[in-house]
């Protein structure tokens, strides 16, 4: 059985309040590192599920429903060959007139400058002087960017001019 408190001697009753003073201090660390412990968990937990909802929303961004994908890829697909068709037969048709075009011409100087032309500049020419064609649709055309086709065709007129003879503006 244990004495009293006060019929204890000082060094036990200084031991006693130590050993309780210690104890509360280890409740108290222990509280700490229980809440320390806590929050971080909650924290943790906070963060993965965070990471786990930007993923989910960055992959749910990324699908795209395959049917849907292939009905329009196929309608794409369709309108391109429909297109490709229609300008394959045109450009079959103008390179027959081009050439009688070119026989047309009786300026000797000009047909033997444009002979000199290479083939893309020669078919960029036909297509924006004889048949009055834009830079957009001579992309089409003859498939390359719209400034190639522009480009060419300024190179090439600016070509034709230093072999006819003429000035930027004289002729």
């Amino acid at each position: 059985m244990q004495k009293k408190y006060w019929a204890r001697s000082p060094p036990e009753r200084f031991s006693e309040i130590s050993k309780n003073f210690q104890e509360a201090e280890m409740d108290k660390y222990n509280d700490e590192l229980k809440m320390q412990f806590s929050a971080y968990v909650k924290q943790s937990i906070l963060n993965r599920r965070g990471q786990y909802l930007r993923k989910k929303y960055r992959i749910e961004s990324l699908e795209v429903n395959y049917e849907e994908y292939q009905s329009v890829l196929k309608q794409d697909t369709e309108e391109l060959f429909g297109k490709i068709e229609k300008l394959s037969g045109k450009v079959f048709i103008e390179i027959v007139e081009s050439r009688l075009l070119l026989e047309k011409i009786e300026d000797y100087q000009l047909l033997q400058a444009l002979i000199t032309l290479s083939e893309e500049q020669k078919k960029v020419i036909l297509l924006r002087i004889f048949y009055e064609k834009t830079f957009r649709e001579i992309d089409w055309i003859l498939g390359f960017p719209e400034k190639k086709a522009e480009n060419t065709y300024y190179n090439a007129i600016k070509k034709l001019r230093k072999l006819m003879g003429g000035k930027r503006h004289g002729v």
